[in-house]
């Protein structure tokens, strides 16, 4: 399968390593997209509810996200584990991969399924103390977790296409995942071609509508290649990929918890700043998805480096991508430099919303690049096997450094939305400065000897 899918990145300025980079990683960002631009489209379709409307998406979300995260691992496990098996050129290794993997998505989606379910209400009681955003929050949410074993799939076929190098096979159906997932909502919530008008529970419908379509579209394409099967499945290959899923999912986990936690901490200060908060959330998990698709690309790369006896080449592709990542992050950071408030339009309905945000906007942009680092040696760690040291790093700076703080200063002191912001960046700095130094340590890389 070639690299070089993108004639835009065969111009001779670029490095051979850079375009290889960005050749595989930007599929691999489309890819990514799927998650992010669901609740992006939720959220431009419902602001136009009202902020009550809004804020309930917003809660829902974050319940969502917190039982996603559990699954998330799936996708570094897999795509580990298939590139170790491509650098060794072992197909029928790559196919049992699969197929356990696909075993293992089916299992955690029920069983996360069946535990969010049963503690749905408290958990979005606690995210929201407001009555009427409850209200909200909870039918969407009932639609979108019914769509977890979809989401479980699409990441383990995912991890197969990213680990053999062919990440833009996903591409293909992925816009029209996206269009049927904008149409479905738009006429679920509004109540247009014969569609009943459902109001802000008609977002969560279309997209689990959505994802279902987008994950047979995607496996149709996986199983055509690797063809999965019940003799393949092995007790030793599933513990060995749930060294893989545990860290990075109690990652995700911890991230997704303080997300929802932070969203909690906003809460405190009143409906509209929760509405605020979820706009920007969601642009950020957008815009940081190039860093995170250049750390995956690392998490591959390294892996079939370190699959091939290469420590060193290994390291230099983790150096790569940062500045790779850091350029990029920062192109994008400038439009919301340049137009924060017709950015913001577009999602929330009122001018002294768009106000308060705007400067906080202005913060996420600079923030964005500085976090290039955090963002790709944290995946790119995951490709050396050192995932524990990743999932330490997030949870101590994420639990013991910005939510205390987030709470202190925000709600408590009375800094407000703009206070919590800077906290965030000056924890996103930290985590940057130290991912860099751990890299360059190299504490996380194998000896030549204990290497396949």
């Amino acid at each position: 399968m070639p690299l070089f899918r993108f004639p835009l990145l065969r111009s001779r300025g670029i490095n051979l390593r850079y375009r290889k980079l960005l050749s595989l990683s930007l599929p691999i960002v489309g890819s990514m997209l799927s998650q992010s631009l669901m609740n992006l489209v939720d959220t431009a379709l419902v602001g136009r509810l009202g902020e009550d409307a809004l804020a309930g998406v917003g809660a829902g979300s974050y319940a969502i996200f917190l039982a996603t995260a559990l699954l998330l691992g799936l996708a570094s496990a897999v795509q580990a584990n298939i590139a170790h098996a491509c650098g060794a050129e072992d197909r029928q290794q790559q196919r049992a991969v699969l197929s356990n993997g696909m075993l293992l998505g089916l299992l955690m989606s029920l069983l996360v399924v069946g535990l969010f379910w049963a503690i749905k209400t408290p958990l979005l009681h606690w995210i929201t103390i407001h009555a009427s955003v409850q209200a909200i929050a909870e039918p969407y949410f009932d639609w979108r977790i019914l769509g977890l074993p979809a989401v479980a799939m699409s990441l383990v076929f995912r991890g197969v296409l990213n680990g053999s190098h062919q990440p833009g096979t996903f591409l293909k159906w992925l816009a029209l995942t996206h269009l049927l997932n904008a149409s479905l909502s738009f006429c679920l919530i509004y109540g247009h071609a014969g569609l009943p008008e459902m109001g802000a529970s008609g977002a969560g419908l279309g997209t689990t509508i959505s994802l279902y379509v987008g994950s047979l579209a995607y496996g149709l394409l996986v199983v055509r290649t690797l063809r999965p099967s019940c003799r393949l499945l092995s007790l030793t290959l599933l513990r060995t990929m749930l060294g893989y899923v545990i860290p990075h999912s109690a990652q995700q986990l911890s991230f997704a918890l303080s997300l929802t936690v932070l969203f909690w901490i906003i809460g405190l200060l009143g409906t509209a700043q929760q509405a605020i908060a979820h706009v920007l959330m969601n642009l950020s998990l957008l815009l940081i998805l190039p860093g995170v698709g250049l750390g995956m690309a690392c998490t591959t790369l390294v892996g079939h480096a370190l699959g091939r006896n290469h420590p060193d080449a290994a390291y230099r592709w983790g150096i790569d991508g940062v500045k790779t990542a850091f350029v990029v992050l920062l192109v994008l950071g400038i439009p919301l430099w340049l137009f924060p408030s017709f950015l913001l339009s577009l999602f929330l309905p009122q001018s002294n919303l768009i106000a308060a945000a705007s400067p906080l906007l202005i913060i996420t942009a600079l923030m964005l690049a500085l976090d290039a680092a955090s963002l790709v040696l944290n995946q790119a760690l995951y490709g050396a096997g050192a995932g524990q040291m990743s999932m330490t790093i997030n949870i101590i700076s994420q639990w013991c450094f910005f939510l205390p703080l987030a709470w202190l200063f925000g709600p408590i002191l009375g800094g407000g939305l703009l206070a919590i912001w800077l906290v965030q960046f000056a924890q996103r700095c930290i985590n940057s400065g130290l991912y860099t130094w751990i890299w360059r340590q190299r504490h996380w890389q194998p000896q030549p000897a204990s290497l396949n």
